[in-house]
């Protein structure tokens, strides 16, 4: 990572506006650029965090996509480090 120049894009970024099976359409949403030389750090490693809305919240507002949506199962410490 530390040899990632500052300026370079690291991701183009592109969501559905609803599945597709109900005629959802791919846009374009943008570019994660970065701005700096990119660092290691305990501090990023720890403490960094992204947060993401709940599907479960759009599943509230568009009870019809809960067919075309992937489900995921958690599973427990145990189970991971089998």
């Amino acid at each position: 990572m530390k040899t990632i120049p500052s300026g370079s894009t690291l991701y183009q970024v592109y969501g559905l506006d609803k599945p597709k099976e109900l005629g959802g359409v791919e846009h374009y949403i943008g570019d994660l650029i970065t701005t700096s030389a990119l660092n290691s750090s305990n501090w990023g490693d720890a403490h960094l965090f992204y947060r993401h809305q709940l599907m479960d919240d759009d599943l509230k507002i568009h009870p019809e996509w809960e067919p075309y949506t992937d489900k995921f199962k958690l599973f427990s410490a145990e189970e991971a480090t089998n």
